[in-house]
């Protein structure tokens, strides 16, 4: 089975990982919102199975966490991965902008500015 061509949403993550990302993305962006972050990532790391289709409000992405530190940064500590550089270009991009990746990573900035 080629992963990447699966529908969107066969690889759904169980409920109780679902709950520990999410709660990574509700923690305060200090000191301890890092700690309790990498604690949940670990236990996330050795529990699931990848990839992992997440949702983030309108950000839909497939994640092979095991091999992508951006995708594992921005999955489970959103608020340190590129914050005020996501910020910029949501604030820049025009609603009916184009968008143009040239595909240095994995298309997590794409993703957001599909949004």
């Amino acid at each position: 089975m080629n992963k990447s061509t699966e529908p969107f949403g066969t690889f759904k993550p169980p409920n109780k990982i679902q709950r520990k990302i999410e709660w990574c993305h509700s923690l305060p962006a200090n000191w301890l919102g890092k700690q309790i972050a990498q604690l949940l990532r670990k236990q996330v790391m050795k529990q699931a199975k990848v990839p992992l289709d997440l949702t983030f409000g309108q950000v839909k992405l497939r994640c092979f966490l095991l091999d992508n530190i951006s995708e594992r940064s921005y999955v489970f500590m959103p608020w340190r991965w590129d914050a005020i550089e996501r910020r910029v270009m949501l604030d820049a991009l025009p609603k009916e902008g184009v968008f143009i990746d040239i595909g240095a990573n994995v298309g997590i900035y794409a993703a957001i500015a599909a949004t």
